[in-house]
């Protein structure tokens, strides 16, 4: 006789049985890898362009099909694949991976991954590592990658990089971007935000995103996920107009952000986003120009920046020599023995009697990817002459502002007015350079190198130094420092100094 047993015990019979099932779905849940597939791209940099694979992640890991890397790189010849490997050979070469090991063998060597080759959906997955463990081992190209990245550079495809600064304005902001290679732009404006599309030379960027506490500009950020390289520039405000300068052949990028054009880039077209015509540009206002730079090409460049000009002569001496056109002579004459020793390119800040503000003469020290920066200028130190000084830059204390770090997750951006701060180390070199080398000058006194706060050092991103020549007073006479034999032992010392500064 079967017993029958009342309705409840057989349901909680049931239910101990469901929650058992249900606990061990949890788990497995928990364990099982998860997969999200052709979330992103990885792209390829070759000889002849820009190639992208989708990336499939697979739990915590990024992966990308091996046999689609291999037809990129090489030439497949065959494969032999089982359930739990894959064997592929190209010309004398041959890859092979095993389900779930952490290595590969590539031409009978083994070469180790970060993470167990996968096999999904009838495709076999490889890290992103294997990029830099293995791939250098299949092609007879060079490879460039960078740990963590999702980009790869195989053969002549050598990828340049770039630069970020922000100046802030009163009424916007002032981006430069300084790139390492000639690259070429062309910008649209999507979505509210601006974008400029980098042409000419695959980027690797330092870094892929900037944040900025600015009212006008949020963020910078570096895309290429569909193999354009570009730069996204979000702005912080609505009604805001964007006006690109590309300079020095392509190796620059200035861009005003504002609610109204300024002198200064009032002829440039703007890359306006849709919020109504801007404002007219002002009357006769003209574009400037970044200066030429002389020299052979793979040289490192010196900028020279006579002080004063203009309508700022600086100082005189009793005769009417304007410290101006002292210093512009100086200069003139330093460049063209830098010049002649073909070891360095030149470029001066003005040529003429023009007054560059002190942010327009840093401004093409940065733009320019310097390698030194020196200004010059003449002074009065008493009855002792001739004599000269050099000086690198004093910072002011440090404060609390300065020390705050930047938003989570995002690089601290490098305030435009102080970043020569971070040049200190290598600027105070280079003045110890000069100063030893002017010091050999016979009947030149010089005194050991200093500091001072120099305004138009501070903004500047490379190796800066100031020259100081003297005495130059208005109740001196200048004849000594203006005699071209004195600027010829001058500029001799200077390119001695380079020489010694730039040698490891």
């Amino acid at each position: 006789m079967i017993e029958a047993r009342p309705l409840n015990q057989r349901f909680h019979s049931y239910s101990r049985r469901l929650l058992w099932v249900g606990l061990l779905l949890g788990v497995a849940l928990v364990f099982w890898p998860s997969r999200t597939l052709r979330s992103d791209n990885f792209v390829f940099y070759l000889p002849a362009g820009a190639k992208t694979i989708p990336i499939e992640t697979v739990g915590h890991g990024d992966y990308l099909p091996l046999l689609q890397v291999l037809n990129l790189v090489v030439h497949v010849d065959g494969m032999q694949a089982s359930q739990s490997s894959l064997k592929v050979w190209f010309g004398q070469s041959d890859v092979e991976v095993h389900l779930g090991d952490r290595k590969v063998r590539v031409n009978k060597a083994w070469v180790p991954l970060e993470a167990p080759v996968r096999a999904e959906n009838g495709e076999w997955l490889v890290p992103l590592g294997f990029m830099a463990s293995a791939l250098p081992h299949l092609t007879r190209q060079p490879v460039q990658y960078r740990v963590g990245a999702r980009r790869v550079f195989i053969g002549e495809a050598r990828p340049g990089s770039f630069s970020v600064r922000l100046k802030p304005l009163a009424d916007g902001a002032d981006i430069m971007v300084a790139f390492t290679e000639t690259v070429t732009v062309k910008t649209e404006a999507a979505n509210g935000r601006w974008i400029l599309y980098l042409g000419g030379h695959p980027i690797e960027p330092l870094e892929t995103s900037y944040a900025f506490q600015n009212p006008f500009v949020k963020t910078l950020q570096f895309d290429d996920q569909d193999g354009v390289p570009k730069l996204i520039i979000t702005p912080a405000a609505e009604g805001l107009n964007f006006y690109p300068l590309l300079a020095e052949g392509g190796r620059g990028l200035l861009a005003e952000v504002s609610k109204q054009r300024t002198a200064s880039l009032a002829n440039l077209p703007p890359a306006s986003l849709p919020s109504g015509p801007p404002p007219p540009a002002p009357q006769g206002a003209t574009a400037e120009e970044i200066p030429s730079v002389e020299g052979v090409a793979s040289a490192p460049l010196i900028i020279l920046d006579p002080g004063h000009g203009g309508s700022d002569p600086g100082s005189h001496d009793k005769n009417g020599v304007l410290e101006k056109d002292l210093v512009l002579s100086l200069a003139t004459r330093v460049r063209a023995v830098l010049l002649a020793s073909g070891r360095f390119r030149v470029s001066l800040t003005r040529s003429g009697d023009s007054d560059p503000t002190f942010d327009r003469r840093d401004t093409i020290a940065n733009v320019l990817h310097a390698s030194v920066f020196l200004t010059f200028h003449a002074g009065d130190f008493g009855a002792a002459s001739p004599r000269a000084a050099v000086y690198s830059f004093e910072p002011p204390a440090p404060s609390e502002e300065s020390s705050l770090p930047g938003p989570a997750g995002m690089p601290r951006l490098i305030p435009w007015e102080y970043v020569q701060v971070f040049e200190l180390d290598r600027s105070r070199e280079l003045a110890g350079a000069l100063q030893q080398s002017l010091a050999a000058i016979p009947g030149l006194s010089v005194p050991k190198a200093a500091a001072a706060p120099a305004r138009v050092l501070r903004s500047v991103g490379n190796p800066a130094a100031a020259v100081e020549i003297g005495s130059f007073a208005p109740d001196l006479d200048s004849a000594p420092l203006s005699a071209l034999s004195f600027q010829q032992q001058l500029a001799d010392a200077i390119l001695k100094g380079l020489d010694a500064f730039k040698k490891p």
